[in-house]
């Protein structure tokens, strides 16, 4: 499922920051993600116009939905967003460009995510603490030294990293698509600055990794590890049920990476999406027309956004 996990190859212009939201959201392999959608550079640009996958050549039906305030008021949009694609894939549905042309503002999980200088130098801040432990030794070493060969690491090169900070550098070790190709990005190109707003933002989003115990690092880290060794296949399946619009898909995904993770799902999904339903109802109570776009697996499974809108008062009808 990816939820946001970062891409360690950058030569694509890949940000390391973005991963486990989007990648450990739409797969903390979809949100988180972001989706997310974590970034230490950005580096080269976007390949030129090209054939999508044939998996990606039907109509688009990214997941979208209509929502109403609590007191019938305002209106907006809910989309979800995957954080990294194939180059050409057309992903604006009918549903979805009707939606970007009607808003007059858009909301996501974090704004101004090409700004690599910033990123990079949080990202050093928070992540660095010199004296640990080898990375192999906080977890399977045979599991950990196999992921981390094939990036051509040693697990000596972490001693001064933090275990969260590692496994959100490791779990890009795969990767499917660019980050160039994210939702997100494309969004924050067609709404001005001044008609965007964030969830979260870059600092925010790092620093729920860095507050987890150390115990649910190492969590993370088996998750990053068992993902890497996994190859694409599953990030690629979850980026499909995405194009598809496959909600079901997408839950599966999420309860496969982090079912048996409860301390993982409640940092990274259900506290964010109990937060987010909090932002959300005190913005819809102000304004209209708004586009709220985040990791499309935060509107999966047990405990999603959906759901904690909707005890708010907030009704939200998919769009088809």
């Amino acid at each position: 499922m990816n939820i946001g996990l970062p891409r360690m190859k950058q030569e694509r212009g890949v940000p390391l920051w973005r991963a486990p939201f989007g990648y450990i959201m739409v797969r903390v392999s979809m949100v988180l993600a972001v989706v997310m959608v974590l970034a230490l550079a950005l580096t080269g640009c976007k390949d030129e116009a090209s054939a999508p996958p044939p998996e990606f050549r039907n109509a688009p039906a990214p997941p979208i939905w209509e929502l109403r305030s609590a007191n019938g008021e305002h209106g907006g949009w809910l989309l979800g967003t995957i954080h990294s694609l194939p180059d050409g894939v057309e992903w604006r549905s009918k549903p979805v460009e009707r939606a970007i042309e009607q808003a007059e503002g858009l909301v996501v999980e974090a704004k101004g995510i090409t700004d690599k200088d910033r990123h990079a130098m949080i990202f050093a801040h928070m992540s660095v603490t010199p004296g640990l432990p080898p990375l192999n030794q906080r977890g399977d070493r045979g599991q950990i030294d196999a992921a981390l060969a094939h990036q051509d690491m040693k697990a000596a090169d972490f001693t001064a990293t933090e275990t969260w900070a590692a496994a959100l550098m490791l779990s890009g070790a795969g990767g499917y698509g660019s980050s160039a190709n994210g939702v997100d990005r494309a969004l924050l190109e067609t709404f001005a600055p001044v008609q965007t707003r964030e969830l979260e933002g870059v600092e925010g989003q790092l620093r729920i990794f860095d507050e987890l115990p150390e115990n649910t690092q190492r969590e993370l880290l088996d998750l990053a590890v068992k993902s890497a060794l996994a190859g694409n296949s599953a990030r690629k399946a979850d980026a499909v049920a995405w194009y598809r619009g496959d909600m079901d898909g997408l839950a599966a995904s999420l309860t496969r990476d982090l079912g048996s993770r409860p301390a993982l799902r409640a940092a990274l999904v259900t506290r964010r999406n109990q937060q987010w339903a909090s932002t959300i109802e005190a913005l819809l109570a102000e304004h209209d027309a708004l586009l709220i776009a985040v990791g499309a697996a935060h509107m999966a499974g047990p405990g999603n956004l959906l759901a904690e809108l909707e005890t708010r008062g907030i009704a939200a009808r998919r769009i088809r």
